[in-house]
């Protein structure tokens, strides 16, 4: 078949489920990942043949996604800030949002070689980034789970960079093993009662664990993260949280409480409270 009529057919199908403009930008994932060709390429190039191992990996994509499993975990990696990272039942996709707190952190340094700390990395995605993007930096990241740790020291290893990895429940410690310039952390944030209004395809296959608070407790992570940053970060140190965007003035008056100063609510490229800066 020509690709011209692979894009047909995909677009036929999985536009039963999915919008158009979804469709496409799945298409295109698509292409990139198994056919190494760009959204470019596949308008200047319509009639490439597509071979029958393709056209097989295709009808298993599009397989899945009826099944409404996200794109990223049918093809097994993703991007994030502009580095590719392989992404797993065991870790959460990474969001745009996510990347605009990456950037205003980069934004915000100013010390040199800084000692960073990301609490519940995940896929590793703002750890590997912040790496990448700050010189000299040195960046360790926690994860309560092993399987995502082993996620996270893949994408390392993809990008070229050496993170410390740590495996802990934060909420069992009472305290950190050294004082950080930077403790960043995009925490559980979304309450129970939040689940009824999320798609399926997050419900289906996204790790609940890393996602859902309880509704009697849905600060619980900022407190004790927050707790822990008040001894484990440097003098005038800082403190970045994504944020539930509920919850934002909540979390600016717990964290005055907690002696932080500086305190800033940042809203997301949709005009929602997402991000949340703190000194110490």
């Amino acid at each position: 078949m020509r690709l011209r009529e692979v894009k047909k057919y995909f677009v036929d199908k999985v536009c039963e489920i999915y919008a158009h403009q979804e469709c496409l930008s799945m298409f295109y994932l698509w292409t990139e990942n198994t056919l190494k060709l760009k959204r470019i390429d596949v308008s200047l190039y319509p009639d490439i043949q597509i071979d029958e191992n393709a056209f097989l990996d295709l009808q298993r994509v599009i397989s899945c996604l009826i099944e409404q499993k996200p794109i990223q975990y049918v093809l097994g990696k993703t991007e994030f800030f502009g580095f590719p990272f392989f992404v797993d039942e065991f870790t959460l996709i990474p969001r745009p949002e996510t990347e605009e707190l990456v950037k205003w952190i980069i934004d915000d340094l100013e010390s040199d070689s800084p000692e960073i700390l990301d609490i519940g990395t995940g896929s590793g995605c703002i750890a590997i980034s912040l790496k990448k993007n700050i010189s000299n930096s040195n960046v360790e990241a926690i994860d309560i789970c092993q399987n995502t740790l082993n996620t996270a020291s893949k994408n390392a290893d993809l990008n070229g960079e050496k993170i410390y990895f740590i495996k802990e429940d934060i909420l069992l410690i009472d305290s950190l093993d050294k004082k950080y310039d930077i403790i960043v952390s995009n925490p559980p944030y979304v309450r129970d009662s939040e689940r009824e209004y999320m798609r399926d395809n997050v419900l289906k296959y996204e790790p609940h664990k890393a996602l859902f608070v309880s509704d009697s407790s849905p600060l619980l992570f900022y407190d004790k993260i927050s707790d822990l940053a008040t001894e484990g970060l440097k003098r005038n140190g800082t403190l970045y949280f994504e944020i539930n965007e509920n919850f934002g003035r909540e979390i600016m008056h717990m964290l005055k409480s907690k002696g932080f100063v500086d305190i800033v609510l940042k809203r997301d490229f949709r005009g929602k409270d997402r991000m949340i800066k703190a000194k110490k």
